[in-house]
């Protein structure tokens, strides 16, 4: 049988490692703007969402494989109706719906059963929405602001990557608590 400990390890060393990535791909897709390098920046982005959902919702929530799948599926449905409105609505910001109305979701249900530091999540995503804001209107704004704010966008979602990630860390239960139901 398999400590629990060692299952959480696994998962954030999973996530951390998946921040590695995230930067990594966005580093090279704006050095090196091709189809190619987006998916490098897309992808790993698209996978945290993934792993922190599955791992927020499983051990933090401490639910059952059957809801984690619902809100994975939930999750993957409400993306690809994002993806299917026009991509210059929002300077294609509309992408990231999904991932911003989950985080408020998860945010409520974090504050609601008083985990630790029940407002990190409700911070993570108004840092969020800032940070679509600034992707938002990055186009718009470069004709007068020639650095754009597209930079900001970045810088912000490093800050809500830490903020969810720390989440996680801080609330995961202890080794000794069972949690298969």
């Amino acid at each position: 049988m398999r400590c629990r400990k060692t299952r959480h390890s696994l998962h954030l060393t999973f996530l951390t490692l998946n921040l590695a990535c995230i930067g990594i791909g966005s580093f090279l897709f704006h050095t090196f703007a091709n189809r190619m390098m987006m998916a490098a920046d897309l992808l790993p982005i698209f996978v945290y969402q993934l792993a922190f959902l599955f791992i927020y919702v499983r051990f933090v929530a401490g639910q059952r494989a059957r809801t984690v799948a619902g809100l994975l599926t939930l999750f993957l449905l409400l993306n690809l109706g994002f993806m299917r409105l026009p991509a210059a609505w929002l300077n294609g910001s509309l992408l990231y719906g999904g991932a911003l109305l989950f985080i408020f979701a998860i945010a409520a249900y974090h504050h609601a059963t008083r985990k630790r530091e029940p407002a990190i999540l409700y911070l993570a995503a108004a840092i969020f929405l800032i940070s679509l804001t600034f992707r938002s209107i990055d186009q718009w704004v470069c004709g007068w602001l020639p650095l754009g704010t597209h930079f900001i966008w970045h810088l912000l979602n490093g800050v809500v990557l830490y903020l969810t990630t720390r989440a996680c860390v801080l609330n995961l239960p202890t080794p000794g608590l069972k949690l298969e139901k």
